[in-house]
């Protein structure tokens, strides 16, 4: 309870009290009084909580413009960067127009994203790591059309590539592919920003030292830096350093270039002009703006698109995956810090519509950014409304105080933007160097992941971006390929130690216990392709002498190309030539995976006769081979002796005729004999006929089966003997002659006969005893 709204009851109360004692006062009097009493209580309560409420608001107001102003701050430090390397390829006379389009895109841009996606402390401006890809474009221009181009055509050129890259993340937003962007390996994401990094690195290594580096060796490249300019980049790179270690200072970016300003001021009493570098231009934003725009839209015409993007999409391309890369690790960053979980792809949608405008004015192209996103995230006032708070605040910095941008130094500048590349190699290639050496076991994929990193790094950095990003692709199918490969596992087991689950009559079971050497298992786990197919057909050509029949597990199997069905072919046709039998087993015969598999070319073993919709079924049909040529005759119509079941050995002929009348005959047609669940009230001997125990799936090639049955097998007896619902389902798959025993009778046998219900007991007891031993074999097949 509120304390004011407590204590003004109290008052109320006492008030009432002190008017009820009053014997002259009429009782209307008092209740006016005391609704007098309550008004006076509640307006004085709410005259209070009004002033409360405007101190929380003036409060909250002065926080929000306070994180604004910072915010905005320190996206200026970083834009002033961004600006001079998108100018770097084209000199000094692009240098305004690319600080203009740089504010143009931090302003119009960032307050589009922030209308558009709405995510809280979600801001958007041009990132290094998207403006040097835009900076290689220009250079590829300038390199490309030998000093013929015009600034302004190299411009329209960069702006094209700025609008298609919009339109590329507008549609990977629309169709929600954010996710998509973990198929793109690690390792090659990696060698891309390290790219970029060094390419950074590179473009601002010459202004922060002072010199050309196109005029330069590396002989003369020390004479030839200013060391004013080398003081003030130094300064500047440790305060950069530093700063993160002292949290309170604020953020390193903007403590730097105050700082590196300061030296640079400092220096200029005791050193000449010419040993400190240069600074920015005065900045006039409106007049260049709209030089920009009307210069631009004077070059575009129709033909001119037509025969420009084909050369852009590329950088288009790449610009797009560095914005989805930055909205991904955008989201989860922001997500992890408010607890929040952020709409990548609505991000996706808004960053694609701000570069679509973006380009049409000729601004840099804009991305969301970790560093000042998280800087949002960390504020005390509403992170929803820092990013649009910012980039007003932003413009109208620009507009007052262009003209003093003139006292920023451009080695304070350029040394901002290379620590920034610095820090991009340090995250992406550095860290995967140093995982893979300190990694106990340096294997194959652990080398590889820097490896490929690096080789797309180079690309980037000494080809062009055409070159890297086919490199990627090329190397991302060949990690793809190396991960297969090593995913791949290819079992071979003995059929000594895996049976089918048939139960066969005793004699013919001792006989394949000895024999089952002439059945050989291989069992693939993980893709079958180009890359892992050749292992597998050379560990069948290598099948030991002796063996029979060889069965080609492919349950496990998760995906099969056309190659590797033809190698399976040519290595299956070759173990049949050499007399072995090949069996193909996890496959439904005439299912959509068979029929694909033949028409990619898997024509041996023969469909129709040698798949199998499991192992245990390819194993049957080797065993059923096998005890054909022992046993002439016996797979097809098996003898039935009453004596030699399970449930009977060693029982005298008096005690099988006493058994016997215990006993239902009857005939069952084929189909289900009894389902899981139903009561298990008796037992059955088999007399003819094959019966199967299975547990249903979804469908035919779901159902799982646990064991099958033939003349003189018993089955029903464990839930019998425990009273208990039946487990499984029982399937005549021919239609069967079986002999029941029900619990009654089992029962009467107790008391009637007890010598022979003894010798029932004992026959049962060793019979589960054996069925354990199944039941062993049944699990290891399924692992």
């Amino acid at each position: 309870m509120n304390p004011e709204f407590g204590g003004s009851q109290s008052r109320v109360a006492a008030t009432l009290r002190y008017a009820e004692g009053m014997p002259y006062l009429p009782r209307a009097h008092v209740v006016v009084f005391s609704m007098g009493a309550r008004w006076t209580s509640k307006n004085t309560l709410m005259k209070k909580s009004t002033g409360a409420s405007k101190a929380a608001l003036v409060q909250t107001a002065v926080h929000s413009l306070g994180d604004w102003f910072v915010a905005a701050l320190l996206s200026l430090s970083t834009l002033l960067a961004v600006g001079l390397l998108a100018a770097a390829p084209l000199g000094t006379r692009a240098i305004d127009i690319s600080l203009v389009a740089a504010f143009i895109a931090a302003t119009v841009g960032s307050l589009l994203v922030a209308w558009l996606g709405r995510a809280p402390a979600e801001i958007a401006v041009p990132a290094p790591s998207t403006t040097v890809i835009y900076a290689a474009l220009g250079a590829d221009f300038v390199v490309r059309s030998a000093g013929t181009a015009g600034l302004w055509e190299i411009w329209a050129a960069m702006s094209l590539a700025v609008v298609m890259m919009g339109f590329i993340v507008l549609l990977a937003g629309s169709l929600r592919l954010a996710g998509f962007i973990k198929f793109v390996p690690s390792p090659v994401r990696s060698g891309f920003v390290t790219g970029i990094g060094l390419l950074v690195i590179w473009s601002q290594l010459g202004p922060m030292l002072g010199v050309r580096l196109q005029d330069v060796t590396l002989d003369t490249l020390w004479s030839r830096v200013l060391p004013g300019s080398f003081i003030v980049a130094a300064a500047t790179t440790l305060a950069l350093i530093l700063v993160p270690r002292f949290k309170r200072l604020g953020e390193p970016a903007l403590i730097a270039l105050i700082t590196g300003t300061l030296i640079y001021y400092l220096l200029s009493a005791v050193m000449k002009p010419g040993a400190l570098g240069g600074t920015l231009n005065a900045l006039q934003p409106q007049a260049v703006a709209f030089q920009t725009t009307a210069s631009l839209w004077g070059v575009v015409t129709p033909g001119w698109i037509a025969a420009t993007a084909l050369h852009v999409l590329p950088y288009a391309g790449l610009l797009a995956l560095q914005a989805i890369m930055n909205a991904a690790m955008n989201a989860v960053t922001i997500g992890n810090l408010l607890g929040q979980r952020s709409d990548v792809n609505r991000s996706l949608v808004a960053v694609g519509c701000a570069n679509l405008v973006c380009g049409v004015l000729g601004a840099l192209p804009v991305s969301t950014s970790a560093l000042q996103s998280v800087a949002a995230a960390h504020m005390k006032g509403n992170p929803r409304n820092v990013a649009a708070g910012s980039a007003i605040v932003l413009f109208i910095l620009v507009l007052v105080a262009g003209q003093w941008l003139t006292w920023l130094p451009v080695a304070v500048l350029s040394t901002v933007l290379m620590m920034a590349g610095v820090g991009m190699v340090r995250q992406s290639t550095v860290r995967l160097v140093r995982t893979a050496w300190s990694a106990h076991s340096r294997d194959q994929s652990t080398l590889w992941t820097p490896g490929i990193a690096i080789i797309v790094a180079a690309a980037m950095f000494w080809g062009s971006v055409p070159l890297a990003l086919t490199i990627g692709a090329v190397l991302a199918m060949v990690l793809l390929a190396i991960e297969l490969s090593t995913a791949t596992r290819f079992g071979i087991e003995p059929s000594t130690q895996l049976g089918s689950r048939r139960a066969w009559p005793p004699e013919q079971a001792g006989w394949l216990r000895e024999h089952r050497l002439k059945i050989a298992v291989f069992k693939p786990q993980g893709a079958l392709f180009f890359g892992t197919a050749d292992q597998l057909a050379h560990q069948l050509a290598s099948t030991a002498s002796g063996t029979r029949f060889c069965v080609l597990d492919l349950s496990r199997v998760t995906t099969i190309d056309a190659t590797a069905c033809e190698i399976i072919a040519a290595g299956t046709k070759s173990l049949a030539a050499t007399g072995v039998t090949p069996l193909l087993a996890g496959v439904l015969p005439d299912s959509a995976r068979s029929r694909n598999l033949v028409a990619l070319g898997l024509s041996s073993p023969d469909p129709q006769t040698q798949w199998f919709v499991d192992l245990d079924r390819a194993l049957e049909h080797a065993e059923v081979a096998l005890l054909r040529e022992q046993w002439p005759g016996i797979a097809t119509t098996p003898r039935f002796d009453f004596g030699q079941t399970p449930l009977t050995l060693g029982m005298s002929e008096d005690a099988l005729q006493a058994l016997k009348a215990c006993l239902r005959p009857m005939d069952v047609a084929a189909g289900p004999l009894f389902c899981r669940g139903d009561a298990g009230s008796s037992m059955y001997i088999i007399e003819a006929g094959k019966i199967e125990i299975r547990i249903s799936g979804t469908g035919p090639a779901s159902d799982t089966r646990l064991a099958a049955f033939g003349p003189g097998s018993i089955f029903g007896e464990l839930s019998m003997l425990m009273s208990q619902q039946r487990t499984a389902d029982a399937v005549c798959v021919t239609p069967a002659r079986l002999l029941e025993l029900d619990r009654r009778s089992l029962d009467e046998l107790e008391s009637s006969a007890p010598r022979l219900y003894a010798a029932l007991m004992r026959n049962l007891n060793m019979h589960i005893a054996n069925r354990l031993d199944l039941a062993t074999g049944l699990v290891r097949a399924l692992q």
